[in-house]
């Protein structure tokens, strides 16, 4: 009996020692880097790639102009198939054809240009991190918490571009492939919407630096607690499905 008060006490001493040890461990302070010591490694590089960093979507963007301008340019193209001038409603919609893609792809570049002189969240987010107290664990954790939510809202911002480029893109090549003039032979007039309808994954395939950059960070976080996940003073036995004295130590990779 005596034995076994000395092993409960022992037992309640380590945990109690190992609670107060992990009780203001946070995974916000444990991972390295931090998030504001990413954030201002990158709002360093963040002015040098500012014209490249969204080529992906202009790409995309400027294949969507291509098509269209083709489009275009055959409103007033004479079919082969007939003698006299084309009625006036084929050479409107054709016209019309052509300027969705010519609308689309320039409101797409003149986008991420004015985004690429203006929109600098990694700069502007550690303009504002740098100036928080970090004194205490409590300032530091408001702090790293802060710098988390830069990296996150700027990973957000990336997916919503990402996903509105595409959808667009392709969207109007897809419709200048459907409405294409089949009267029409001998042209790139199905190969450029084809061509555009590709390129408009081009976002998908190469993504945004502040999404492999808010990725990693998470992915650092998760690893703060591997490869052990668990480990516990009791053993579930098969047999007897009740819990033994034991160890139970869970591992994940």
């Amino acid at each position: 009996m005596r034995t076994l008060s000395r092993m409960l006490l022992l037992s309640f001493a380590l945990q109690t020692s190992w609670v107060h040890a992990t009780e203001f461990e946070y995974p916000e302070l444990m991972v390295a880097p931090r998030a504001s010591e990413r954030l201002k490694m990158e709002a360093q590089e963040e002015a040098e790639s500012r014209m490249l960093r969204f080529w992906p979507i202009q790409l995309s963007a400027l294949s969507t102009m291509v098509s269209g301008f083709a489009s275009m340019s055959l409103a007033t193209y004479a079919s082969p198939t007939t003698t006299f001038a084309e009625p006036s409603e084929v050479v409107n919609n054709r016209r019309a054809n052509g300027l969705i893609g010519v609308g689309v792809g320039g409101i797409w570049l003149l986008t991420t240009v004015v985004m690429s002189m203006t929109y600098t969240p990694y700069q502007k987010g550690w303009n504002d991190v740098k100036s928080l107290p970090s004194g205490s664990k409590r300032e530091q954790l408001t702090r790293e918490r802060l710098a988390e939510e830069v990296l996150s809202d700027a990973n957000a911002m990336a997916w919503r571009l990402t996903i509105m480029s595409v959808a667009t893109n392709f969207g109007a090549n897809a419709y200048a492939m459907l409405a294409r003039d089949n009267t029409i032979s001998g042209t790139l007039q199905p190969v450029l919407p084809l061509l555009g309808m590709a390129l408009s994954l081009t976002p998908l395939l190469f993504k945004f630096r502040w999404m492999s950059v808010f990725g990693q960070h998470m992915e650092y976080k998760k690893k703060i607690y591997g490869p052990i996940a668990s480990l516990r003073p009791l053993a579930l036995d098969p047999r007897s499905a009740s819990l033994t004295p034991g160890l139970t130590l869970s591992i994940q990779f």
